[in-house]
């Protein structure tokens, strides 16, 4: 094999590899992208579950009359108080304190939380105390709708404009939404598609 033709065969294989790169890449996104809505949906369960057991959401989570409620998971404190509401536990996996049973007084798990669910630091550990999507955002969003609507349908107005041209025009058929908004459109997740 002559120099020439070694050159040929590694230019193809590059040009080959670029093309196959991207799509790849593309693939990777949408699975972890699956994978975030699953996590979302696993949380939408939860919040259901706490709901019919209390007959309320936890009560960090507070609700207006007439058309819910937007929550944000991103500070340290919200997270921690979801993981205690939802786990029945604290955030390091001791008994509920005093101080927060008010958050869950049966100590009942809605949610195991799993390593997944917590913010990766850059060193790879995982932060017990933060929840964050499959891409590791903690810009997440619940709204939830007021359960004494019969419609049970998020309209499309309370939504973000950020979010709205996401969500069906005649609302959401849902009483809960979850969705995460990334620097980096393609990783934003939501709970419906």
């Amino acid at each position: 094999m002559t120099l020439i033709e070694m050159l040929t065969v590694v230019s193809i294989l590059l040009i080959l590899l670029s093309i196959v790169a991207p799509a790849v890449n593309s693939a990777r996104i949408s699975a972890l992208q699956k994978q975030g809505s699953m996590q979302f949906q696993r949380f939408i369960h939860a919040l259901r579950d706490y709901y019919s057991e209390y007959q309320s959401y936890p009560p960090f989570m507070e609700l207006s009359e007439d058309i819910g409620a937007v929550f944000e998971l991103g500070s340290r404190v919200n997270s921690q108080n979801f993981i205690r509401a939802l786990s029945g536990k604290e955030p390091n996996g001791s008994a509920l304190t005093a101080e927060h049973l008010r958050l869950n007084p049966k100590r009942i798990v809605f949610l195991e939380i799993s390593p997944d669910d917590l913010l990766k630091t850059s060193t790879g550990d995982r932060e017990e105390d933060r929840i964050a999507d499959i891409f590791n955002n903690e810009k997440i969003f619940i709204l939830l709708e007021n359960p004494s609507d019969d419609d049970r349908r998020i309209p499309q107005i309370l939504f973000p404009e950020a979010i709205k041209a996401f969500v069906p025009e005649a609302g959401l058929l849902s009483d809960i939404a979850i969705w995460s908004i990334h620097s980096d459109p393609r990783k934003n997740v939501r709970s419906w598609k």
